[in-house]
């Protein structure tokens, strides 16, 4: 979120006293969003399924954010995004879409990616052979393209709830694996 918020910023899309910040999210991003906007004295709209976590909710609010919740659970992701559309109408909304802006991917890859690695320098060979990661957005997974550019032996993978494993089978359902599927 704090990436997207900074380029916006720095393009000049993002004005501080004229915008308002769009997060759709399951949870882990919207209270990101809601974060970063509250530090940089935004006011946000956080944009998500009904039947998530009360403890996500109140980290909302507890940073500043207003939630606008959509019907259903996590697999009805669409719902918000369909609702994120209708706040892109206004201009002074500037939707963060984790979904579709490449700073969410530069970032983890960069970030993520290298945290990673420096994490396992002290274990071993140093090296990575493995990067599992559970995906939202599928951002996290990004850091894999980072970690495979240093190491092409590496095995990636993603970590889906069998009761909804979208990169799998394109499944949808309800799980209780919160921000991942």
């Amino acid at each position: 979120a704090y990436a997207m918020l900074m380029e916006g910023e720095l393009a000049g899309e993002i004005v501080p006293g004229e915008n308002t910040i769009i997060g759709p999210s399951t949870g882990n991003f919207g209270i990101g969003v809601a974060y970063v906007s509250h530090l940089k004295g935004y006011p946000s709209v956080v944009i998500m399924p009904e039947h998530m976590s009360a403890e996500r909710y109140e980290r909302i609010r507890h940073y500043g954010g207003q939630l606008d919740l959509t019907p259903g659970s996590e697999s009805d992701v669409v719902l918000a995004l369909e609702r994120t559309r209708q706040y892109g109408e206004d201009p002074r909304n500037k939707v963060l879409a984790q979904f579709e802006l490449l700073p969410n991917y530069r970032f983890h890859r960069y970030v993520t990616g290298r945290s990673a690695m420096e994490a396992a320098k002290p274990y071993g060979n140093g090296r990575v052979a493995a990067f599992a990661a559970a995906p939202g957005s599928a951002g996290t997974l990004a850091a894999g393209d980072e970690i495979k550019a240093t190491f092409p032996e590496c095995l990636v993978a993603a970590l889906e709830p069998r009761e909804c494993s979208t990169l799998f089978n394109n499944g949808r359902g309800t799980h209780r694996i919160e921000g991942i599927g």
